[in-house]
């Protein structure tokens, strides 16, 4: 499953359980040996289930990361993360604008 792109207030907004989400967001917060995160894009968080990635993931505070994986409702909303891959650099605005364009020729 590929994923479909939405950002962290998207998903929070209408979250499928089950569903393959890719988004963007800057790591806020990391407990690497419990497997759990938080990433933040704009004024939204989401917590993201790390535990398949293993351990010795090698992120950093304050670095923003695309994150691939499944969205789990259970007592909280949870994305389970399958890859992590760092997007510093990246131009948020065209990645917004690029965003909303492939929306429009999808629809």
């Amino acid at each position: 499953r590929h994923g479909e792109i939405r950002l962290i207030h998207e998903i929070l907004q209408r979250p499928e359980n089950g569903s393959s989400v890719r988004t963007l967001g800057s790591l806020k917060a990391i407990d690497a040996e419990n497997g759990q995160a938080t990433f933040a894009y704009k004024d939204s968080e989401i917590f993201v289930d790390t535990a398949l990635l293993g351990q010795d993931l090698a992120i950093r505070i304050g670095s923003f990361y695309m994150i691939i994986g499944e969205l789990s409702i259970q007592e909280k909303l949870v994305l389970r993360a399958r890859v992590v891959r760092n997007v510093d650099g990246i131009d948020f605005d065209l990645f917004e604008r690029a965003l909303k364009i492939r929306r429009e020729f999808e629809t």
